[in-house]
């Protein structure tokens, strides 16, 4: 699979900073030899932050001019 250079910025961003500091807060539990993530801890103190960020997500913004 061909990506291009923000696909491999992302990939490396995910795995150098992101998903170690959500495992740091207990966000997940991140497996780094299977490439697997879990639910961490401490996932129910976010869970509802992510559920209006996915309702949100998908609404038309508001006070935006045609």
């Amino acid at each position: 699979m061909k990506t291009d250079g923000g696909d491999q910025e992302h990939k490396i961003a995910l795995h150098h900073v992101h998903l170690p500091r959500l495992e740091d807060h207990g966000i997940i539990v991140w497996n780094r030899e299977a490439e697997a993530v879990t639910k961490g801890p401490q996932f129910d103190e976010i869970e509802p932050l992510l559920e209006v960020l996915t309702e949100t997500h998908s609404m038309p913004p508001t006070g935006v001019p045609d």
